[in-house]
């Protein structure tokens, strides 16, 4: 399973695992979602990558 603060952090763009309510990095977030190999993360990439486009500043 991913490391808390990347679930956090992916909360915060869509994929709702756990609640957050700190700043982060969105670049190093999505890095993270392809570095972990985890399928359950790369198959809501889609998802992380449009909400990024919507609300975020990359």
């Amino acid at each position: 399973m991913a490391d808390k603060t990347l679930l956090e952090r992916l909360s915060r763009l869509g994929l709702p695992l756990m609640e957050t309510s700190e700043d982060f990095d969105v670049n190093q977030t999505l890095a993270e979602v392809f570095a972990s190999r985890d399928t359950r993360l790369l198959e809501g990439f889609p998802v992380l990558h449009r909400k990024c486009c919507q609300g975020f500043s990359i």
